[in-house]
């Protein structure tokens, strides 16, 4: 019998990220260089808050997470690969391997989280909102990143690497910002705001040293990136902001 499509997708999914967590950190990427620059700005206070990493790889985010003094950090993450990788930078952060969807926290662990990258390669979108909502305390703040679906049809991007061997292409799937934003409003989330930056000065560098600059001028005016700000129960405005 045939594995169902989604089944297959996961599967090649968890492969690839195998694959990629041993030069991941290693590897520059403009994507990743933008999302820092601007996410270390919009991030609110760290300190004295339970943190969780949802999809945090590698451990990218939770050296900077971990340095700002949390009541607690913890980070899950579908790749038993990655966690090791992230394992071994010796953060303080308690590690999980599981699903963005389905978490082993209890109601109500956290009070602020991020998701970096993940929402690429999640199929079910109502299911992720409302594991967060779960797990989140009124007043919760989310932040969620990822390459910006507009240019991403547009230019035809796509996720992918390139070990010893070749490159290795990830299944994704595409989610507007309109869909993602009436998701996760059905599961208790309120924008705070939008930020829709494009590559700079320092990611044209990395293009540079890669030897893609034509991909750079062709990114020239669109949006690379986004990161939404979302918070769990109402806040005293009713307007997001926008930036670009």
């Amino acid at each position: 019998m045939a594995e169902p499509v989604e089944a297959n997708h996961i599967s090649r999914n968890q492969q690839a990220f195998a694959a990629w967590a041993g030069c991941y950190d290693a590897q520059p990427s403009p994507l990743l260089m933008l999302e820092e620059r601007y996410l270390k700005k919009v991030l609110p206070g760290i300190a004295g808050r339970d943190v969780l990493d949802a999809g945090c790889g590698s451990g990218r985010w939770l050296g900077h997470l971990a340095s700002h003094h949390p009541t607690s950090l913890k980070g899950i993450d579908a790749s038993e690969e990655m966690l090791r990788v992230a394992a071994e930078k010796g953060t303080a952060a308690q590690l999980f391997t599981g699903s963005c969807a389905e978490t082993p926290f209890p109601n109500e662990d956290f009070d602020l989280i991020l998701s970096s990258f993940v929402l690429s390669y999640v199929e079910d979108l109502s299911r992720m909102a409302a594991e967060m909502s779960r797990i989140a305390r009124d007043g919760c703040e989310l932040f969620i990143s990822d390459m910006h679906p507009k240019t991403e049809r547009l230019l035809g991007w796509k996720r992918s690497f390139t070990d010893d061997h070749s490159e290795i292409v990830l299944d994704t799937q595409q989610h507007d910002l309109g869909e993602i934003i009436h998701v996760f409003s059905e599961t208790g989330w309120t924008l705070r705001a939008v930020f829709e930056p494009e590559f700079g000065d320092p990611e044209r560098e990395v293009f540079a040293m890669t030897d893609r600059l034509k991909r750079f001028h062709e990114a020239a005016g669109s949006p690379a990136i986004y990161i939404l700000h979302l918070q769990k129960a109402r806040p005293d405005t009713e307007s997001a902001e926008r930036f670009d």
